[in-house]
């Protein structure tokens, strides 16, 4: 689904966590002009996530980004090192 904002159209994106086999999908999602912006985002939650919360963070977590179809765009895992 895209929904239309100024300059244009918006795109909706999904940052579902998955955790060894395990997959908790987000319902809502966020919008974004295109994946790249997608893509920034994601590489930020997952900086302030092993900036504030290191302790709740393990090796097989990752966030997979889809498209509003479902479609994996990307996978990041959340193991990143703080900027």
């Amino acid at each position: 689904m895209r929904w239309v904002a100024e300059g244009g159209e918006m795109a909706r994106y999904f940052f579902n966590l998955q955790d060894g086999n395990a997959v908790l999908r987000d319902d809502l999602g966020e919008e974004f002009n295109n994946v790249e912006e997608a893509r920034n985002h994601t590489v930020q939650v997952a900086t302030e996530l092993a900036r504030n919360r290191p302790e709740r963070i393990r090796a097989q977590q990752r966030l997979l980004i889809t498209d509003a179809s479902g479609v994996e765009l990307f996978q990041l895992p959340l193991l990143l090192e703080p900027v």
